[in-house]
């Protein structure tokens, strides 16, 4: 579900007694369930990156060992099952209970149904003083758990926190985070509501979307909702003085946010009820205007609306008498639709399941503001990672709850904690180094994916952007960046692989692909184009002071020929996988009066989790190798190719020897292109240049020249996918020349068409055999000399032989079998009309 990385500073209590300290950090009891294993792989996670004590608890060594396995399995992490302690504890021996409380400072407790479990778990953790949390989304036992046992938990100094997975953190911690941010603003709420939809794809195969558990706490929950009612008149004493405000009800009506047109109807999960504790305790205990929330489930159709109120009504009727709710308990996927299995979704089912909360705020002066979360599987998934957060808030920020003890929501216990800055993802200022002006300002917006916006001053436009999608333990996002040329949008995508145990971005920006990769045993970053990967575009280090203060980086540019915007983009990328988010202030580069800086500096625009950029953006120097008037040796190497006699040599090596005497592709491009073209062309006086197709986009040359012949050809090609690592072999790998005359600037443009790996859609650029490469080159070659250089065909077809003599090994394209059908879908040719028919 909602994939984000929370990182927080250490705070160590000196005053701990000697017992507590010997204690586990973290302690997981029902590690061997369905949601537990997820909890268990994300404290491994956790705990390596933070340095944890923690452990596992349950029925049976055997099973606790397996969970451990199969964390490692998927974590990668080594020796669980002999490094964690396993610990066993059963509800139904309440010494046990106590017992596992005692060995640990907090314990995540993923039991349930917490009606029949829960309070037993409950009471051990007050017994032996230990800070309890769940995942619990069942009203009657969060709320009898709050009137039984606050005062006991306030007594002990312990924390009881309910709802620390989906249900319902990110419907109480929003509208936290709504009232906190429009305080600020003193902007009066009248009412919240929140539209919330699941993004999902059923195959005949799927396993569906709910586990079993999560079903058997809805069935015995609806049956005993009649209990709520007493149970609320005692917990809610005091009438909240709600504002004044008339709404007319969403339920069952189409509505429209954001220009998205939808139909909604009530939610009736648990959202509604936490939130409502949490505006009882702002209004009883903090003083806090209470602010109205109203939930809703959001459907695409009209059917969809009569499908889920049949289901529902089903499912209400038969939770009503007990044959009813065995009937119901026995064949959840009947009842369900689908979504519900005894076996839960599969990883993968999880993986392709995504979330979208959209919170609307109404105003008193009758305003509206959007706020947006988003996230993968809402059930598992992210429960596991926002429970672990919980956990390490009580861990580390115990001193900003609102009390030293009490059962709270999430809302009320860590509504003045740092847990929101791990929603936001590292905000940035960049500064001119040498004239202190604030150049660009990188802002992000509260979400569990990185999303940013980049603005240019000092007009405050907006020049970039940035959004994270969840790729399972990649890094995957998609970008924006304004052309001021083109007066407009040009997508790209920024994602993570990890060749050669090092760092490595791949950015695609239009039809360019850079990558960013981190120094190894260094605080460097080095951004470079893949056709020239030894030429530095931009050099971005991390301070040192880094490792203890805000997040610093000092960057340097090379080069003008790309919007700046990428490479600020390029290291929010860097910067949210690899640093400390959320928790840096201003830090402004420049070493020198950095206070005069900061007052002439428009503070407003600042946020607390604010790092700091210096930026120079430095033309080159005139000896350096690149070529400001395009060369085409700057887009491949910087070693520039020489054309001598000794090109016409060349033809005595086979073609597809070639590959061992260059050592890439782009040197058989340049070096068949010299070799036919070039060394002919200049007995003519002519300076032809082969160019990427993008030069079009930046090189004066290129975008001048006048192009009269288009040839296009058919290759047999690789494609190698970094991000999942699909491989295949392509019969239709498409290139295309654009040549110009050579009075009309001398140019030819090479466009090699990509295709999209068919499992994550990536972009994939071909990797063309050395043959391939030879033959095209020799077909253009014929075609340029046929058009303006016919008196120089003998010497071509001098060329096009071994040594004058034996005949060339083939000028047809390399056989091969399709053992599918050609994917126009996923072929970039295809899609743009340039394919081989």
């Amino acid at each position: 579900m909602l994939i984000f990385e929370i990182a927080f500073y250490f705070r160590f209590d000196s005053s701990s007694d000697k017992a507590m300290s010997k204690r586990l950090d973290v302690l997981i009891f029902g590690a061997t369930g369905f949601t537990g294993q997820y909890i268990v792989e994300e404290m491994a996670r956790k705990a390596k990156q933070f340095g944890f004590k923690w452990g596992v608890a349950g029925r049976t060594v055997d099973k606790l060992h397996q969970s451990l396995e199969d964390a490692s399995t998927v974590t990668g992490i080594e020796n669980l099952v002999s490094n964690i302690d396993t610990i066993i504890a059963n509800v139904t021996n309440q010494q046990s209970l106590v017992d596992m409380c005692g060995r640990t400072k907090v314990l995540l407790n993923c039991v349930g149904p917490y009606r029949h479990y829960g309070e037993p778990v409950v009471q051990a953790c007050l017994q032996a003083r230990t800070h309890y949390i769940d995942i619990c989304g069942e009203p009657q036992f969060l709320e009898t758990t709050q009137l039984q046992y606050d005062g006991q938990a306030k007594e002990n100094e312990i924390a009881i926190v309910g709802s620390c997975g989906f249900d319902s953190l990110v419907a109480d911690l929003g509208v936290e985070m709504i009232r906190q941010e429009c305080e600020t603003k003193n902007i009066d709420i009248a009412l919240i509501e929140s539209f919330f939809v699941i993004n999902y794809s059923m195959s005949p195969v799927s396993r569906g979307l709910i586990h079993f558990a999560t079903w058997e706490s809805a069935v015995y929950g609806l049956s005993q909702a009649y209990q709520l009612q007493s149970i609320r008149r005692k917990l809610f004493p005091q009438k909240l003085p709600y504002a004044n405000y008339k709404m007319k009800s969403k339920s069952f009506t189409k509505t429209t946010v954001n220009g998205k047109s939808f139909w909604s109807i009530p939610f009736i999960g648990s959202d509604k009820s936490v939130v409502q504790r949490s505006q009882y305790f702002n209004y009883t205990v903090l003083n806090k205007k209470p602010i109205r929330f109203l939930p809703y489930f959001q459907l695409s159709s009209f059917a969809a609306v009569v499908k889920v109120i049949l289901y529902g009504l089903i499912f209400s009727l038969f939770t009503k008498f007990k044959l009813g709710m065995r009937l119901l308990l026995k064949f959840p996927r009947f009842f369900s639709g689908g979504l519900v299995t005894k076996e839960g979704p599969t990883r993968h089912d999880c993986e392709q399941t995504s979330f979208n909360m959209t919170f609307v705020t109404h105003t008193e002066n009758k305003q509206k503001l959007i706020h947006e979360f988003a996230g993968i599987d809402p059930g598992y998934i992210g429960t596991s990672k926002l429970s672990i957060a919980c956990a390490i808030m009580l861990l580390q920020e115990n001193d900003r709850l609102p009390a030293k003890g009490g059962v709270f929501t999430p809302a009320s216990a860590f509504g003045r904690t740092n847990f929101f800055n791990g929603l936001k993802s590292g905000e940035f200022s960049i500064y001119d180094r040498f004239n202190r002006n604030l150049l660009f300002r990188l802002e992000s917006r509260y979400d569990f994916l990185q999303k940013a916006e980049l603005f240019a001053y000092p007009q405050r436009q907006i020049v970039g952007s940035i959004k994270n999608n969840f790729v399972m333990w990649l890094y995957d996002s998609d970008i924006q960046i304004f052309d001021m040329f083109y007066n407009q949008w040009i997508p790209g995508k920024i994602t993570r692989t990890f060749p050669q145990f090092l760092f490595r971005y791949n950015i695609q920006y239009g039809n360019r692909r850079l990558f960013l990769e981190h120094l190894p045993f260094s605080f460097t970053s080095e951004i470079r184009d893949e056709l020239a990967p030894s030429y530095v575009l931009a050099r971005i280090r991390k301070r040192l002071s880094s490792l203890i203060l805000p997040n610093t980086y000092d960057v340097q540019v090379y080069t003008n020929e790309l919007p700046d915007a990428i490479y600020f983009l390029a290291l929010s990328a860097l910067d949210h996988n690899d640093s400390i988010l959320g928790l840096s202030k201003i830090n402004v580069v420049d070493d020198n009066n950095t206070n005069d800086l900061l007052s002439d500096s428009p503070s407003s625009y600042y946020t607390a989790n604010d790092s700091g950029i210096s930026y120079d953006n430095s033309d080159v120097d005139s000896n350096s190798d690149f070529s400001n008037d395009c060369d085409f040796e700057f887009y491949y190497s910087n070693e520039p190719i020489t054309i001598t006699d000794d090109a016409h040599k060349a033809a005595n090596i086979r073609d597809d020897d070639k590959k061992y005497f260059c050592e890439n592709t782009a040197w058989t491009w340049h070096g068949e292109f010299g070799r036919l073209i070039m060394a002919t062309a200049m007995t003519h006086n002519i300076d032809y240049r082969l160019m990427p197709y993008d030069a079009l986009l930046l090189c004066p040359l290129a975008w001048n020249a006048i192009y009269s012949i288009e040839q296009s050809e058919n290759a047999k090609a690789q494609f190698k996918c970094d991000i999942c690592g699909h491989r295949w072999t392509s019969m239709r790998a498409r290139c295309t020349f654009y040549v110009s005359k050579p009075d009309e600037g001398g140019i030819v443009l090479l466009r090699l068409y990509t295709q999209q790996c068919q499992y994550c859609y990536s972009i994939v650029h071909p990797l063309w055999y050395f043959d391939e490469i030879c033959r095209v080159m020799k077909k253009l070659a014929w075609t340029m000399f046929e058009h303006y250089f016919p008196d120089s065909i003998p010497s071509i077809q001098w060329d096009m032989t071994h040594n004058g003599i034996q005949p060339v090994r083939r000028l047809l394209q390399r056989k091969g079998n399709m053992h599918a059908e050609h994917n126009s879908t996923f072929c970039e040719a295809c899609q743009l009309g340039s394919c081989f028919s």
